[in-house]
């Protein structure tokens, strides 16, 4: 890995600096806040002076709100995405973050294929980090300023007060037709009932209906959440980034196993937002069978009529 980081792409030094911790982090939210939530603990347990975290440049401004790292080091998001299932360990088996090396905080390609019985992503992932125990990743201690993107935002519409702020996609995971159903039918119903309704992409199943774009970086959709008070979004790494607003956070989850080879799972017991530390009131919805039942609590939680 170090050959390929150095030589191939270029992005690491050929000889590593024995008072650096060199570390390869995946380009996914919830694994990048992850880690850097936990980085002074990891400093504490292994003496570690200096880290140097490999990350896509959109997490720079996360990493830095944490504090989390003393150098920077630019990483395309494809090749780090690559890069980070290409090396095998055992599971479950803590492993230290070492100085003078690179380390790869990450589950590798064993975690991949197969889900080890009473451990969950976070689980696996901490055991990556040098860590054993089930400690809560943190929330972020202060948030930088919001941007003047999202200040004009809050101007123009500061006179409405009932607002929705969705995200209707998710990478990790395959979104069947039931699902994108139901997000559509509570977002009907805020529009009919005079919501205005802002989201973070728009897909062709949302294409024909009055929503606001408003895509910001990673800490300005903390901002945004917080002023429009309610969040309806797929399960992806962006929940876990909201645990630290203050709005009313409603996620929705596939009634579908994960995508593994061996020991499959239900994708909310594999991604457990539990394992975060959160101010945020968040309801978790699997839709089933019954999506009018769903639709009608998803409603009731944001005090929409139905």
């Amino acid at each position: 890995m170090k050959f390929l980081l150095s030589k191939v792409f270029n992005i690491i030094p050929k000889e590593l600096e024995p008072g650096k911790t060199y570390v390869l982090l995946s380009p996914h939210i919830g694994d990048v806040y992850a880690f850097c939530s936990l980085t002074e603990e990891i400093k504490l347990r292994y003496n570690i002076k200096r880290i140097v975290l490999i990350v896509p440049k959109k997490f720079h401004q996360l990493v830095l709100a944490f504090k989390s790292a003393d150098e920077l080091i630019e990483i395309d998001e494809k090749v780090a995405e690559a890069l980070i299932w290409l090396h095998f360990s055992n599971p479950l088996k803590i492993q230290p973050i070492q100085p003078g090396k690179l380390n790869i905080a990450h589950p590798g390609l064993l975690e991949k294929i197969i889900v080890f019985k009473g451990y969950n992503f976070w689980d696996l992932l901490r055991l990556k980090l040098g860590i054993e125990e089930k400690i809560k990743f943190k929330l972020i201690p202060k948030l930088p300023e919001p941007s003047d993107n999202v200040i004009e935002f809050e101007k123009q519409y500061k006179g409405h007060t009932r607002k929705l702020y969705i995200f209707p996609s998710a990478r990790a995971f395959r979104i069947p037709k039931e699902v994108n159903t139901v997000f559509r039918k509570v977002i009907e119903l805020a529009i009919f009932n005079g919501w205005i309704v802002f989201a973070n992409d728009v897909p062709d199943y949302l294409s024909d209906l009055p929503l606001i774009p408003a895509r910001f970086s990673l800490l300005d959709v903390i901002h945004f959440a917080n002023f429009t008070g309610n969040v309806l979004t797929l399960r992806s790494g962006i929940t876990d980034l909201l645990t630290n607003s203050t709005a009313k956070v409603a996620v929705l989850y596939p009634n579908t196993k994960t995508g593994h080879l061996f020991g499959k799972t239900n994708i909310k017991d594999y991604f457990p937002i539990s394992d975060f530390e959160t101010v945020s009131a968040i309801k978790e919805f699997i839709i089933s069978d019954d999506s009018r039942r769903v639709i009608n609590e998803i409603a009731g939680f944001f005090n929409i009529e139905y």
